[in-house]
Formats: structure tokens, sequence, C-alpha cells
């Protein structure tokens, strides 16, 4: 990090950051910062690629959310009810299981300690995100105040991550050199899921209909648009070679 920020300040521009993600990604091919928004957002952010199920949902809210966060550290401001002005936790309050019963109800609102960014229009992401923001002493150095960056209780229905989550994520780590959260264990069972035959079928007819939507597109692009009908675009054979593939091939296949 420190390098990145000694480097030169040219190379800040959301262009040309754009460009260098694109090259380190995609090495050998044209880099441009159109190209750049495209595959982040198709890698990151487009609902049709990215499906982390409302589990991953859940498990990303819950290592990110303030309320498992905040629990065992130090409040560096005091924290009051937005509309009454009634103080619910003082400067220097250690946030206990008791104290954290008292602030749950706020922090479930999302406009408690809430912060609003918006992006510039070059950025890959150009709505205005919000996250939660409360301040906290650091573990290793008391004196230091440190912000907690909650990602704002992102309903489950959002099964691919938002910029909130990737601020939040990147809050987390610069949080744990303060001595603050922990780091998970990738091989332990809670951090496993079983994906169901329905989960994976879905996800091969998924795989089938972008395979359609590819087709469909090349063929509209040939054709007469005033004369073609849907009949000459859609052809349902890849959807049908997808589904046969999956219940051939799989590793279940042999269970079905």
């Amino acid at each position: 990090l420190e390098k990145d920020v000694h480097k030169d300040t040219d190379d800040s521009r959301v262009e040309e950051s754009l460009k260098d993600i694109y090259e380190r990604l995609r090495p050998g091919e044209p880099k441009t910062a159109d190209s750049s928004r495209s595959l982040l957002t198709a890698r990151f952010f487009d609902p049709k690629r990215y499906d982390m199920a409302p589990v991953g949902r859940y498990k990303t809210n819950k290592k990110l959310s303030l309320k498992n966060r905040l629990l065992g550290l130090t409040l560096a401001e005091t924290l009051a009810d937005p509309d009454t002005g009634e103080v619910i936790a003082q400067k220097g309050t250690v946030v206990s299981k008791d104290v954290m019963k008292d602030l749950a109800p706020y922090l479930d609102n999302d406009d408690f300690k809430a912060y609003t960014f918006n992006p510039s229009d070059e950025a890959v992401v150009t709505k205005p995100m919000t996250v939660q923001i409360v301040k906290v002493q650091s573990v290793n150095d008391p004196d230091r105040v440190v912000p907690i960056i909650g990602n704002d209780n992102i309903p489950l229905s959002f099964k691919h991550i938002t910029p909130a989550d990737v601020i939040a994520s990147m809050n987390y780590f610069f949080n744990l050199q303060e001595g603050i959260g922990s780091i998970d264990d990738i091989d332990h069972l809670g951090n496993r899921r079983i994906r169901s035959v329905g989960e994976l079928l879905q996800n091969q007819f998924r795989i089938g209909l972008s395979r359609m939507e590819r087709v469909v597109r090349e063929r509209m692009s040939i054709q007469d648009t005033s004369t073609v009908t849907p009949q000459q675009l859609i052809n349902i054979r890849p959807v049908v070679a997808s589904i046969k593939e999956f219940f051939g091939s799989s590793q279940l296949s042999q269970f079905m």
C-alpha cells in the first residue's frame, strides 16, 4: 500500500486505475476503462453471474455488520438517538453484550450512523452507497481512534456483493492491524456449505440461458431486425445441452 501511495500521482486517476486493473486481470488484451468497468461489474455486481445465495448474504452480513464487530471494543465517541438526542452509550464505554442489547435496535436502523458516498461518474458503480461508521479505540494503541465501517444491513435478497460490502471488507482488513476482528479458518465446517441438487441444476440452467443469450445477440447483429422473428433468433439447444450435460457428466449423475 505504501508503494502504491508513493507511485506516480497521475496514476491515481480513475481511468488509469481501471486500465491498470484490466491489464492485471487480462494481460495481453487491449486495455480500456470501459472494458475494465464491464469486467468488474460482471465479476462482482451482476446478479446473473454472481450468486452467493441467501446463506452467503447472511454470512457476509454477520461478518461485516457493526453488531458483531463492536462487541468487546471501547467506543471513541458518544452514541445518541438520532431522533430524540438521548444518549445510548457514552464515549469510553466498553461494548458488552448488555450494552449491545441497547445498541442493536439502532444498529438495525439503516439511518443510524449512516454515511452516504457519491461515486464519481467515472467509477465502476455510480449509484450512491451507504455504510455505517462507528469510531472505537484501537486494541493495540488505545490512543488511536479507529473507524469500524459496517455494510449497512443489506437484505438477504441481495445475492451478490455490493460496493458497501467491498468498503466494509477493506475496513475489516485494516482493523486487523489494530487488533480488531478475527481471521476465519477456511477448513472450519461452519465456513462450508453443501449445495443441493436443485441449486446445482439451477446454476446449470443459468449457464444454458447465458449461452442462448449469446447466440440470440449474434443472430440479431447479422439479421434484418425489421423482418426477423423470435423463432429465427431463439434456439433452445444450448439450454437442453447444458441440462443433459449436468445429468450425464455431473459428479452426482450416478445417484440421479
